[in-house]
């Protein structure tokens, strides 16, 4: 699932940029190295940052002292220092305990004068008095109130309040500003669910603070941008597939924005090949006045991937479950790299019988009702699996049920200690009857000698229906070292569909498909979000199934770096009621109907129809010949037409149906096609240029001319983003109907000009100021390929900046963001974006 940043507008706007805790933050500030802040600690970087921005200073010449108690005098200082005032400290304060001369002098009287801070209500303020963390909220809550009314700034969409354990101790004066700053991103609480608002706040934990306040201290564009992608072929000859999912953003961003570009799939196989996805051209992209699209490219390569596998499954043909290990080991052996892509796989033979201790199974066949005693498949870029379908007879009509402990993800066991606590079943169960799993006899935390934690995480199956054998129950404990981090996957939607309600018995199955590779990881870590172990649980009652939707924020295969709190990822699954395919005549006579296929299987959506035709392509009605066109369906109101096979859509189902039409047309009848190619012969997807293609044409008699329709001559010149497409003609202008359809090529060619972009940057830490994103130059557009060209220049060179406090000077364009020189002119052989650097000195 993709990442999208929350906006907020003004001086709060960008804060949730910087996002979660401790993200693993990287500066490059060479602020002073304390002893007591090595490299590898959690803190450095925003020490490093205050520090050298000058908001802080060491306790000691070599000392910052992270974990000392921040004072209230500390934190007023500071706080003025990030408002970039100058302050007299030798002012008088009317506090009997704030003398003149002290560092904090001047902050106090700034910040008490603006409504920011209050003394006690005693005559003192308490410059050493440690601050806690609601005083804090507080402070900065009446700061950013106080820096909006100076500055025209406004903040906006605020997320909700997080429901601490303790809230109830929050301080009712402090409350809203808990709140605000926890929304803000400013402050958090501890992996317990708690907030400790009494607690005081250490020097690290305000640095923090600080340095999430401070890097975003800027007036944001109020205008809106959209974004959106496309992608573009790095292989000659060939054009990416249109069926590779491309990312959609419905979000609206303003100038300054930083977009992230989403993720995509990594590799798609098609035309005999397979597709490589190369990256976006320029990722992230900050946002400046206009709308932002990002371009992906893709490489094509010839499969040389000879080696997909072949798998067999198991299940009951009576209850639709995975069905026990005695018959998984009896189904042929999976047979591995053997086959290669696009070749047709026929399933092995099976078994007609197994036996296990207390009854045998039987081979239905590779569906439910056992019409289908064999199976084949075609490789298409991934490996096959074959379902098999099996029903047992029990010998004996008593059953049992033990325990075994097991290391969460692994089939390991566990430690002895924790078999230990296995409980023991002395019943005997009947066959058919159901179950609910026994707990361990002791779920507490268990701290092993080498002083690793083992968690109990459940057990293998809440819920049991016994079927026709002893059955075996894993109670896993998750290994979690000192320190480690863990990745929790939990469902937490299930959405139903056709009245559907969701039953104790379902979600218990559901349940069970969870990843279960979730423990030990550090900090830094690279993790792989896993996929459950099915997509589609039937449905207790079989009338349907449950389908996975996808996590809330990644995709399966995605890969994140663990932080300092772990992970939770959250699941969604949707229920659809079974569906049937019928297939009809257009038009339906008796004659075409009597081949008409009658499609048993049952279908949920996700899955895939694969298409049927009519054995005779060419049928004589009382002495008239029809021809077979094709099958289609109707999709979202429009007809389409279906080869091979297709992804069955929700809305292909009317009914509880989805009704695929054979056409049929007369056989003396043609139909004429239009189609567009490029000067390659590739077939053109340019949406402007098919608006002109010529409509086709049905119902043309055999032996008839058709004279091809002819291009506007307007139209012979089209120029889309930055190209410019000429008119070449069509490959006959005119043909002869003779047996079969006619279809007129017509071919475009593109010139070879280029586009140059431009995009501006900050020479130093300034976010660059809406005065100086208003100079950015228009695209440059037909640049020659090899051919000298001047570099646009922003429309002014020198502006103030918005707030009048400094100047902004442009220093020139570079080609490359890790470039040395600046350039004013260029030759290039593909398009390409030039960075232009602003430098800002403050006014005297």
């Amino acid at each position: 699932m993709t990442r999208t940043m929350k906006k907020f507008t003004g001086f709060v706007l960008m804060v949730c940029m910087i996002v979660s805790l401790f993200a693993g933050v990287t500066t490059a500030f060479a602020a002073k190295e304390f002893k007591d802040v090595p490299g590898d600690n959690w803190a450095k970087p925003y020490v490093d940052f205050v520090v050298d921005k000058g908001y802080f200073a060491g306790a000691t010449a070599d000392l910052f002292k992270p974990d000392d108690n921040m004072t209230r005098g500390m934190f007023v200082a500071v706080i003025a220092k990030v408002e970039g005032l100058t302050l007299d400290n030798n002012v008088a304060v009317d506090f009997n305990d704030v003398q003149p001369g002290k560092y904090y002098a001047g902050a106090v009287k700034w910040a008490t004068d603006n409504g920011i801070v209050s003394g006690y209500g005693n005559g003192n303020f308490g410059p050493n008095d440690a601050i806690t963390r609601e005083q804090i909220c507080v402070m900065m809550d009446k700061y950013i109130q106080y820096h909006d009314a100076n500055n025209k700034t406004k903040y906006l969409d605020r997320k909700a309040s997080v429901d601490f354990k303790d809230a109830a101790d929050v301080s009712s004066w402090a409350k809203e500003s808990v709140d605000k700053c926890v929304s803000y991103g400013l402050i958090q609480g501890f992996p317990d669910g708690k907030f400790y608002p009494k607690r005081n706040a250490t020097r690290a934990e305000v640095a923090v603070m600080i340095y999430r306040l401070a890097l975003v201290k800027e007036i944001i564009d109020t205008d809106e941008y959209t974004v959106s992608y496309k992608y573009e072929s790095a292989t000659e000859g060939k054009t990416v597939p249109s069926a590779i999912p491309v990312p959609q953003d419905a979000n609206k961003y303003r100038t300054g924005d930083i977009v992230t570009a989403q993720d995509t799939i990594s590799t798609y196989y098609a035309d005999g090949g397979v597709w490589t996805f190369e990256g976006w051209k320029e990722n992230p992209i900050t946002v400046q006045d206009k709308n932002i699209e990002f371009v992906g490219t893709w490489e094509w390569t010839a499969s040389s991937n000879d080696k997909f596998s072949v798998s067999y499954i198991a299940k009951d043909s009576t209850s639709g479950l995975d069905i026990t290990e005695s018959v998984k080991k009896g189904l042929p052996a999976d047979e591995k790299n053997k086959y290669k892509n696009g070749e047709t796989v026929k399933a092995a033979e099976m078994p007609e019988t197994i036996a296990v201790d207390k009854g045998t199974w039987e081979f239905v066949g590779f569906d439910e009702a056992g019409k289908e005693k064999t199976a084949s498949a075609k490789i298409d870029g991934k490996d096959v699996v074959f379902t098999t379908y099996w029903k047992y007879t029990p010998k004996s009509d008593k059953f049992r049920v033990t325990y075994v402990a097991k290391v969460y993800g692994s089939d390991e066991d566990a430690p002895a200690a924790l078999q230990a606590r296995v409980p023991v079943d002395e019943k005997e169960y009947s066959n058919g009857e159901w179950l609910l799993t026994k707990s361990p006899t002791n779920t507490i935390d268990y701290s092993d000698p080498k002083g690793n934690m083992w968690v109990y995480r459940g057990n293998s199956r809440n819920l049991v229906r016994i079927n026709g054998d002893d059955v075996v129950i894993y109670q896993y404990w998750g290994h979690r070292p000192a320190n480690a981090k863990n990745v929790t996957y939990k469902y937490t939607e299930y959405t139903n569909s056709n009245n559907f309600e969701i039953s104790i018995l379902d979600k218990n199955n559901i349940d069970q498909t969870l990843p279960k590779d979730e423990n030990g990881y550090y900090y830094g870590d690279e993790v792989t979000v896993m996929q459950p172990t099915q997509l589609s649980v039937p449905r207790r009652d079989l009338t349907g199934e449950w389908v996975f939707v996808g996590w809330d924020k990644y995709k399966p295969g995605d890969t994140f770096t663990m932080g300092w709190l772990g992970e939770t990822i959250n699941g969604a699954w949707k229920s659809y009621k079974y569906s049937s395919v019928v297939y009809k005549n257009d038009p339906s006579l008796d004659e075409l109907n009597k081949q008409l296929y009658k499609d048993t299987n049952k279908y949920v959506p996700t899955d895939t129809v694969t298409v049927q035709e009519p054995a005779k392509k060419t049928i004589e009605v009382d002495g008239k010949t029809y021809k077979y066109v094709g099958a289609f369906i109707t999709r979202n109101g429009k007809e389409k037409e279906i080869k091979g096979s297709f992804e069955l859509e929700e809305n292909d189902i009317i009914d509880g149906k989805t009704t695929i039409t054979w056409k049929w047309a007369d056989a003396n009848n043609y139909k004429v096609t239009y189609k567009f190619v490029d000067e390659k012969n590739r077939e053109v997807t340019q949406k402007d240029l098919l608006k002109i293609k010529p409509e086709d044409e049905e119902n043309v008699k055999n032996g008839e001319t058709v004279i091809a329709k002819a291009i506007k001559e307007s139209d012979w010149v089209k120029t889309l983003s930055g190209e410019t497409w000429v008119w070449q003609g069509w490959d006959e202008d005119y043909k002869t109907v003779d047996n079969k359809d006619v279809v007129f090529v017509g071919k475009w060619a593109k010139t070879n000009t280029l586009i140059a972009q431009y995009s501006f940057k900050s020479t130093d830490l300034h976010s660059l100021d809406a005065a100086v994103v208003k100079q950015l130059p228009l695209p440059t557009l037909g640049i020659e390929s090899g051919k000298k060209f001047n570099l646009e220049n922003p429309k002014e060179t020198v502006v103030n900046s918005s707030d009048g406090k400094g100047t902004w000077t442009f220093k020139g364009w570079k080609k490359a963001t890790t470039a040395k020189d600046y350039i004013t002119s260029d030759t290039i052989t593909r398009s390409t974006t030039y960075y232009g650097y602003w430098e800002y000195k403050a006014k005297a």
